[in-house]
């Protein structure tokens, strides 16, 4: 499985998904781990409800919502 990030020039650049945590009711967030083929660096992206999501932002994230 992978994640495409659709760069300038025409370009992907495929993410490996290293672990998905599934959407659950009691989580209100799902959550994907992927792992950058240039560097090597995991990322995690999570989206979800407005309500869980903005408390574990940082006071900096915050600011530019």
């Amino acid at each position: 499985m992978s994640l495409r990030d659709k760069r300038e020039h025409g370009t992907n650049l495929v993410f490996k998904i290293i672990r998905k945590i599934p959407f659950t009711v009691e989580r209100k967030k799902q959550t994907m781990v992927v792992k950058n083929p240039i560097d090597g660096n995991l990322y995690i992206f999570t989206k979800g409800a407005d309500e869980v999501i903005y408390p574990l932002l940082s006071t900096e994230s915050l600011e530019s919502v």
